[in-house]
């Protein structure tokens, strides 16, 4: 489920964005019942947590519901039993690139392979290019979520300046100095940098990660900042899930999971249009999260984006897990 790097001047990352939705369920299928088996071969939590699943008739929406589902709360207490990854982990931690770790002390494995968690698409999608210079204010130290944005952005070879949070006089003459274009982080630090930076800010779009923001603040961003923002929604364990693009119409899902809405207190489908837990499972062979629930809520929105790709869109999230502090 990998994708290529796009052309600087292309409209979409990839041609996957823009498939049709038949295309999209068979080719997403057909890959599921290998990532199943690669699972139980090699993860032996998620073996077990699976236990009597057979890979090759998962090849439904349907079938795949049947499947158990992981929560957060459990996916701690199998680290913890079995450090350092519960058995969820497909790859030997010597073969891995990096060991990030969570908010809520979660370990995170990252393999070595470009634009690992798929941030990079979502970069795209805000008009982000090679030339751009990233000003990355997630928290650096173990943080994921700064890794992942990095990752993302290094694929579209920007380069990237690992700021961190805050608004401290060496990071405001850095900013002076250097004029980042994109910013990467959360609604508090970018409000507070606007403030202190004012009409000289330099951001021409801003891509934030955790809480969704209020509208009357990404109408102020935009109208006395002119600072185009961009909601993002990843999770610490599975990347990127869905993102917003130039269309501002709700978030596209990633082309590299399969997010389920479903109902409270059951694993049936939401009729559509109805609010639904959010449960995702991720094409990643190194961490093979399958129907993993992230805690957060939201909605299908009808109809293909007016950008143009045409995966599912959802509202932005509700919840307790949004990612940013949180999980």
């Amino acid at each position: 489920m990998d994708a290529m790097m796009p052309d600087s001047k292309a409209l979409f990352f990839d041609r996957q964005e823009v498939r049709s939705a038949v295309e999209r369920e068979a080719a997403i299928f057909h890959a599921l019942p290998g990532l199943l088996r690669h699972a139980l071969d090699n993860a032996p939590g998620m073996a077990a947590h699976l236990e009597g699943v057979e890979p090759d008739q998962v090849t439904s929406r349907s079938a795949l519901s049947a499947l158990p589902a992981l929560d957060l709360d459990a996916l701690l207490v199998l680290q913890a039993a079995e450090p350092p990854f519960g058995g969820l982990v497909a790859t030997p931690i010597g073969r891995l690139a990096r060991v990030l770790a969570g908010s809520r002390g979660q370990l995170v494995p990252e393999g070595a392979r470009v634009d690992y968690w798929r941030f990079a698409r979502a970069f795209f999608a805000a008009g982000v290019r090679r030339a751009d210079l990233v000003w990355n204010a997630l928290p650096h130290h173990l943080g994921a979520l700064a890794a992942m944005a990095e990752t993302g952005a290094r694929a579209l070879s920007c380069t990237v300046v690992p700021a961190g949070p805050g608004i401290d006089p060496p990071r405001m003459d850095a900013i002076r100095q250097m004029r980042p274009s994109v910013f990467v982080g959360d609604v508090p630090t970018l409000e507070a940098l606007l403030d202190e930076l004012g009409q000289a800010q330099p951001f021409r779009c801003a891509l934030l990660v955790g809480d969704v923001p209020d509208p009357a603040f990404l109408v102020a961003a935009s109208a006395i900042h002119a600072v185009e923002t961009f909601y993002v929604y990843a999770t610490e364990e599975i990347g990127l899930i869905a993102y917003e693009t130039n269309a501002h119409e709700g978030l596209v899902v990633d082309e590299s999971v399969i997010v389920e809405l479903i109902a409270p207190g059951g694993d049936a489908p939401v009729a559509d249009g109805d609010e639904g837990r959010i449960v995702v499972t991720a094409f990643n062979p190194d961490f093979p999260l399958v129907r993993l629930h992230t805690g957060d809520r939201a909605r299908a929105i009808l109809g293909e984006s007016p950008c143009g790709r045409t995966n599912l869109r959802i509202t932005p999230p509700s919840g307790a897990a949004t990612a940013g502090g949180k999980g």
